[in-house]
């Protein structure tokens, strides 16, 4: 028959009646997802809050295997022929408008069963701030920390506040008008950029090390000490440490002075730690 999928049959446990007809390609998970009550259908929702109030949930039975592509004529048949025999059935519909299996529902559907979720909770988003007062707050965020904010950025009420009012985190974002792509190509950027001057930190020669060394002496007047050679040089003075040893031997070794070490006194010859 090629790909099928099942049209399935909620039974309610207390007179073994069919109660709702739907479609599935997984019946046993499909249940479980009715269970969360996510459904817009209200008489449905009704029906399965009332047996969860009695401790019991509705068994799932396969009334057709059909194949993908005629799923809703059988459907609209089922519940066509239920409906004419005097069940009462919770479909609001006559069958055939449920999702296609692969398919995604919308952000804003997602963002409204969320809220939804959190409404159910009794749980009420707080007001004080508008819907466009999050949104440029999250426009802030990222300005200040050049990149997606997250939320660990923000403060456990605030975040909490932008997931009960918008859904998800990612549908905040979408509506701020924050776009993944331009941080991730500006992250990838950054990280060439280290990983070119971490190539040079690797590559760079001894006589191009003492060069810049000497010419950094020309500029200052005099020998440059490593703080000096930080602020303004093109080489880390890592570089410098690496392949000589020590600041002191990379200045002699370019004909420098070297500068007199930090918390060493030479007075009368003898050099005596202070």
């Amino acid at each position: 028959m090629g790909e099928t999928t099942f049209i399935y049959g909620l039974i309610d446990p207390r007179d073994q009646q069919i109660r709702y007809v739907g479609k599935s390609g997984d019946p046993e998970k499909r249940l479980r997802e009715h269970m969360r009550l996510y459904s817009k259908n209200r008489h449905l929702t009704h029906w399965l809050k009332q047996l969860k109030a009695i401790g019991i949930n509705p068994t799932v039975r396969v009334i057709q295997k059909v194949s993908k592509s005629k799923w809703k004529e059988a459907e609209r048949h089922w519940i066509r022929t239920f409906k004419w025999a005097g069940v009462k059935l919770t479909n609001l519909s006559d069958g055939g408008q449920g999702f296609i299996e692969g398919q995604r529902p919308s952000l804003e559907t997602r963002s409204k069963m969320v809220k939804n979720h959190w409404a159910r909770k009794g749980i009420k988003p707080t007001n004080y701030l508008s819907d466009d007062d999050l949104l440029r707050r999250l426009q802030l965020k990222a300005q200040e920390v050049d990149r997606v904010p997250l939320t660990s950025d923000f403060a456990v009420g605030k975040y909490v506040t932008i997931l009960r009012r918008f859904g998800t985190w990612n549908a905040a974002l979408e509506l701020a008008g924050i776009c993944h792509d331009d941080y991730i190509n500006k992250y990838r950027s950054a990280k060439r950029e280290h990983n070119s001057r971490r190539r040079n930190y690797y590559n760079v020669s001894a006589e191009t090390l003492l060069k810049e060394l000497r010419t950094m002496a020309l500029m200052l007047g005099h020998t440059p000490t490593e703080k000096e050679f930080k602020e303004k040089a093109a080489f880390s003075t890592r570089c410098y440490w690496r392949i000589f040893g020590s600041w002191c031997n990379a200045c002699s070794s370019a004909g420098l002075v070297p500068n007199k070490p930090r918390g060493i006194n030479l007075k009368g010859g003898d050099a005596s730690v202070r």
